[in-house]
């Protein structure tokens, strides 16, 4: 048994499910560009300024989870 375990969890931003490894984009979401929006919704959270699209992406945008 390996130190790091694989397991399938939900991406936090786009809900699908996949395997993690908890060693790359924080374990918790599925890909870069979940990453990515992960860490504006933070950045927004810690403004605490309601949820936008960043608008340095064009190419991106999940539809956020209810």
């Amino acid at each position: 048994m390996s130190l790091f375990s694989k397991q399938e969890l939900y991406c936090q931003i786009c809900g699908i499910l996949f395997e993690t490894d908890f060693m790359s984009y924080d374990g918790i979401v599925c890909g870069k560009e979940c990453g990515q929006e992960r860490h504006w919704r933070r950045t927004l959270s810690i403004l605490g300024k309601d949820y936008y699209p960043d608008s340095r992406k064009k190419d991106y945008y999940p539809e956020p989870m209810k």
